[in-house]
């Protein structure tokens, strides 16, 4: 959408692993060269991990991209499941055929498959993305076909990428084997301040912007700060910041932008709110647990709104002009917001006054049973968010 308004050939900052826009920080370069040479050099497993986000995924991508025609792989990116399903996926992966085979025969033809490349001077690798999902048992299997092998040569080089918790999994008794045969392993850590920058700079580079800064100094701090190092998070932010930029007719990006967009996509943290509700409860909230009531990060002034929810009625309303407390019996849900007088926040007010009963009086409010939902849904727009069981 906002490709053709920047001058851009392609769009920048998808979040798909695309080896073009594979950006040389010091680690994912480091963790580049270290899967090369395992694979080069017939080490067998070899480990990856990193945070969610941290760009696993895009040095395979890459990694595949560089790898010529004499190394056959597999890549395996569901890691949910079982063992013959895992098997089969390999097979299929190098184009051995198993329609029908039993474990057994696939693993004979595994094999085969694996001596006849090691005879043509060929490498094979499996390569499996998000090995944290693996049971232990699977990992175990994995373990097996590792011992695939010559007296002198590994006929397949295993290389695990995943998030940290697969080295937390390594520790298990049950897979020190497998652990004792990891020959290299490397962890991916976020970017540091002046690598974002840059990755800002290449991803824009690589997509045909090739004269002006979109975005200003100050906003990419912002970025820093919000995406802490995570390619994917700066992808996300960026993109929207783009998009933002362009809805509005701007050409810069500048900072108070790009914590709208922050704003935005920072989900609400949920809070837990004491409550109580009498009168003629409707039926669906009937014997219903503890409500969940919370705020986003970035609300104005970092206030909390803890709100208890206390009182239907079962009458219908008389006129919203009405005071505060001639309202109270009409059918509505009261509100009150702890310690924060929301008929002073003007702004809040004129947002929800539609699907009120009556007007704010202090901390207190009465919304409308009808529109309820509407309501939520236009707090969640200024970072107030309330959850129902459900």
């Amino acid at each position: 959408m906002y490709k053709d308004y920047f001058d851009l050939d392609i769009m920048p900052f998808n979040t798909t692993p695309d080896a073009a826009f594979f950006f040389a920080s010091e680690q994912h370069k480091e963790a580049l060269a270290r899967l090369k040479y395992a694979i080069e050099e017939r080490k067998g497993f070899v480990l990856i991990t990193g945070e969610i986000g941290a760009g696993k995924t895009t040095v395979c991508h890459t990694l595949l991209s560089q790898l010529d025609n004499h190394v056959k792989t597999a890549l395996i990116t569901n890691t949910r499941l079982t063992s013959k399903e895992l098997l089969k996926s390999i097979c299929t992966e190098f184009e051995i055929e198993c329609k029908h085979s039993t474990r057994l025969e696939m693993l004979n033809k595994l094999n085969d498959f694996l001596i006849e490349q090691l005879c043509q001077d060929n490498n094979a690798v499996i390569i499996i993305d998000e090995a944290q999902n693996l049971s232990s048992k699977l990992l175990e299997e994995v373990r097996l076909i590792s011992n695939l092998e010559t007296d002198k040569e590994k006929l397949v080089q295993i290389i695990l990428m995943g998030q940290p918790e697969l080295s937390e999994k390594l520790e298990l008794p049950e897979l020190k084997q497998l652990k004792q045969r990891i020959v290299t392993r490397y962890h991916i850590y976020p970017m540091n301040p002046e690598e974002c920058v840059k990755y800002v700079q290449h991803r824009l580079y690589i997509a045909g912007l090739n004269h002006e800064r979109i975005f200003t100094p100050a906003a990419l701090q912002e970025v820093i700060k919000f995406s802490g190092g995570i390619p994917r998070l700066i992808n996300i932010i960026c993109d929207q910041a783009l998009l933002q930029a362009f809805s509005m007719g701007a050409h810069k990006i500048d900072n108070v932008l790009i914590n709208e967009v922050i704003k935005e996509y920072i989900p609400p943290k949920k809070l837990p709110a004491a409550f109580h509700i009498t009168g003629n409860v409707p039926d669906e909230l009937q014997n219903e647990g503890p409500k969940m009531i919370g705020e986003e990060a970035f609300l104005p002034k970092k206030k909390k709104f803890l709100s208890k929810l206390f009182s239907f009625r079962n009458k219908q309303p008389r006129n919203a002009d009405n005071n505060f407390e001639e309202n109270l019996d009409d059918l509505g849900i009261m509100i009150e917001f702890d310690g924060v007088d929301i008929s002073k926040m003007k702004s809040i007010e004129k947002r929800i006054k539609p699907y009120l009963i009556g007007k704010p009086k202090g901390d207190k409010i009465v919304v409308r049973e009808e529109y309820f939902d509407k309501f939520r849904h236009e707090l969640k727009k200024i970072g107030i968010y309330i959850e129902m069981p459900e």
